[in-house]
């Protein structure tokens, strides 16, 4: 981190001065997903060509960066930072990871900087649902051009006092009243668009319903060369190896249906008969707890199993890409459950898991790079694009023992 003086920020005026307004603002509201959707939607951006900038009203996370920096302006200390070609701009707040309005002098610079300015102009303590304060909240900033109200759709089915900030707000619906898609729509309509639209008639105004829903994909295809044979039919602790993380994976699904009402996918890809004719794996896939994708493409290598099982994913509307290897028994479903919590509230694109030494799988790509992942080739699997973007990347540190996998006839027996 560089220290800057006040000249640096005279710079960035200089840079503006006289230059026409040019910048799109998109003022982001609401809950369920503020923080992912403007990443997504900079990337988006990113990929036309258009030059994107990410601030706030209130307060964001201060991404994890390597090239960060920090100006004086006045007596405020300004951090900037670029983030997968998009920059990030925010006055540094009293809470140490957080950043806050950078004030309006440098906004309007950066209006007449950049193609778009996305802000996230309200807060909801990683609630999917949320009653702003009347008069206070959300905070739209100056010289915005349109308007964002997102509600998560993963409050459907829970009691409204458990997933809604500020529910205490409104008197529409008692303490344990389910929460409804309709229910959303009203609190949205309620609370932010007909508010909204009177103080500001001349601005368009959005809802999105905002789903989260992770694929786990087990990728059972592999040669298994080191081991000599199909490692994952032998028995591992009174079951077939492939057969643990599977479980486990149901259970997990489980766990984010339950906590935090988040639907999921489990994706099988493999190429053996005899995993695609086995009796449990047939019930489940009747239950539909199991997607079955047969993997036409093992010969090429991981790559092969990387595409398909994303392509899948995307037929099942999934937003989040798990790739989970299927010789890897000692991850628990509680491990894997605080990693995809970890990594959908982190906002951030990619996910490993981390022992302090290495990262390791399993591995996540978020469906916002469905494109880079249909174009993975070769033996190395998703790690290859997950490595090209390293401050886009959530570490889900565990103990080293949890990443073991079988790799040879000795390690069935440990």
């Amino acid at each position: 981190m560089k220290e800057e003086g006040k000249e640096y920020s005279n710079s960035i005026e200089d840079l503006s001065y006289n230059m026409p307004d040019k910048a799109h603002v998109i003022a982001v509201v609401g809950a369920g997903g503020k923080s992912t959707y403007i990443r997504d939607l900079a990337k988006k951006l990113k990929d036309e060509g258009k030059k994107v900038c990410i601030t706030t009203t209130t307060h964001i996370l201060k991404p994890d960066i390597s090239d960060m920096n920090i100006f004086s302006h006045g007596s405020e200390n300004i951090f900037y930072g670029s983030l997968e070609d998009t920059l990030y701009v925010g006055k540094l707040s009293d809470e140490e990871e957080k950043l806050s309005y950078p004030g309006d002098s440098i906004f309007s610079c950066l209006i007449k900087i950049f193609d778009y300015l996305l802000v996230e102009a309200d807060g909801s303590k990683h609630l999917p649902a949320k009653i702003p304060i009347e008069g206070k909240e959300p905070v739209i900033p100056i010289k915005t051009d349109e308007i964002v109200v997102i509600m998560g759709k993963h409050a459907i089915g829970k009691k409204i006092h458990n997933v809604c900030h500020r529910n205490e707000l409104q008197n529409i619906y008692s303490d344990d009243k389910l929460v409804t898609e309709e229910i959303l729509e009203e609190l949205a309509n309620k609370f932010y668009i007909r508010p909204l639209s009177k103080k500001y008639p001349e601005l368009k105004i959005n809802y999105i319903l905002r789903e989260r829903k992770p694929a786990f994909i087990v990728m059972a295809s592999g040669y298994a060369r080191r081991f000599g044979e199909n490692k994952l039919l032998k028995d591992y602790n009174g079951n077939k190896l492939y057969k643990h993380i599977l479980y486990e994976l149901l259970k997990a699904a489980s766990l984010l249906r339950d906590r935090l009402n988040f639907d999921s996918e489990l994706i099988l890809v493999t190429r053996y008969k005899e995993i695609l004719e086995d009796l449990e794996i047939l019930s489940l896939k009747e239950q539909g707890r199991v997607r079955i994708c047969i993997n036409t493409e093992y010969e090429e290598g991981i790559a092969g199993s990387v595409r398909l099982g994303a392509k899948m994913a995307k037929s099942f509307c999934c937003t989040e890409y798990i790739y989970c290897a299927a010789d890897m028994p000692a991850l628990t479903a509680e491990d894997m459950y605080e990693y995809v919590k970890g990594y959908i509230y982190s906002g951030k694109h990619f996910a490993v898991m981390d022992d302090g030494l290495k990262i390791s799988n399993p591995g996540s790509i978020s469906s916002a790079y469905y494109d880079e992942t249909m174009n993975i080739r070769g033996d190395r699997g998703g790690m290859q694009l997950i490595k090209k973007h390293p401050d886009e990347i959530y570490h889900h540190y565990i103990d080293s023992f949890k990443l073991k996998d079988i790799d040879t006839k000795e390690d069935l027996c440990v």
